[in-house]
C-alpha cells in the first residue's frame, strides 16, 4: 500500500515508492523547528525524528481502510528507550483517536507484567479491560543499533517479529484494520495519546501492506534481500 525508503523529502513530503502515490507529510510540532532531518540509515539514508522538537510523519487518511489483513514493517534506530521519559514512544500509530479505535507498536511499555517489552496493540474503541488486543515481545526494543520490527495480522491472529525472528504471537487477536474504519490519524513516530513521548530515533524502509506477509518474506526484508 505504501513504501517510504526515507531517502529525502520534497519540501515536507516523504515520497512513496510503492507506485500507489501515497506520500507522507513530515511535521514539526510546537517543541521546535528541527523536528526531522535525514541521516545515514540502514539502507542509504533514514528519517531522523527529534523528540524535543516533536517531529513525526503523517500518512494518508484511511491508509488501510477495509483491509482484513496487514503487515507493517520498518527499520528502527532508537536513541533512548525503556526509561520513564521514553516508555510508550510509538514506532507507528494508526487510528481515529486514543479512545475511538487505534493500532500501534510501542518500543517499550511501563508494564512489569509484560517485561516492559515492545508491544503491538489494536482496539476498536479504547484500552478498557477486554477492548484492547495485544502482542508483547520479549524485551524492550534495544537502543543504539538498527532493528527490523514487523507486525503481521492474518487469519491466525497477530505475530510480532524482531530482526526476522518471531518474538510474540496471539491467535486471539481478531480485530483488523477494517474494524477501525477510515482512520484519519496515521503516524510514524507519534502517539495518538497526547501524554506519550514522541519517538527518539530514526526510521528507515517503512512499508505498509494490505496482506499478511509470510515468515520467508519478513526474513527477506530483515536480511535486506
Amino acid at each position: 500500500m505504501a513504501y517510504y525508503p526515507c531517502e529525502s523529502a520534497s519540501g515536507t513530503s516523504l515520497p512513496d515508492q510503492s507506485g500507489n502515490n501515497k506520500p507522507a507529510t513530515l511535521v514539526t510540532g510546537t517543541g521546535g523547528t528541527a523536528g526531522y532531518s535525514f541521516v545515514a540509515g540502514k539502507v542509504n539514508n533514514a528519517l531522523a525524528l527529534a523528540k524535543a522538537s516533536q517531529g513525526y510523519a503523517t500518512l494518508p487518511v484511511g491508509i488501510l481502510a477495509g483491509a482484513c489483513e496487514m503487515t507493517v514493517a520498518t527499520w528502527v534506530y532508537l536513541n533512548t528507550n525503556n526509561t520513564t521519559a521514553s516508555d510508550w514512544q510509538r514506532i507507528w500509530d494508526f487510528g481515529t483517536s486514543s479512545t475511538r479505535g487505534y493500532m500501534f507498536v510501542a518500543a517499550s511499555t511501563n508494564l512489569a507484567a509484560a517485561s516492559n517489552a515492545v508491544r503491538f496493540a489494536i482496539s476498536a474503541s479504547n484500552n478498557a479491560a477486554g477492548a484492547e488486543q495485544t502482542v508483547d515481545g520479549l524485551a524492550p526494543l534495544p537502543t543504539l543499533a538498527w532493528h527490523h520490527v514487523a507486525v503481521v495480522l492474518g487469519s491466525t491472529g497477530a505475530v510480532l517479529y524482531l530482526d526476522g525472528v518471531q518474538v510474540g504471537a496471539n491467535a486471539a487477536v481478531t480485530l483488523r484494520p477494517a474494524d477501525l474504519g477510515n482512520t484519519p490519524n496515521n503516524y510514524i513516530g507519534r502517539s495518538q495519546y497526547s501524554a506519550d513521548p514522541y519517538l527518539d530515533g530514526n526510521i528507515d524502509e517503512f512499508r505498509v501492506y494490505n496482506r499478511a506477509l509470510s515468515l520467508a518474506e519478513i526474513q527477506a526484508l530483515a536480511s535486506g534481500s
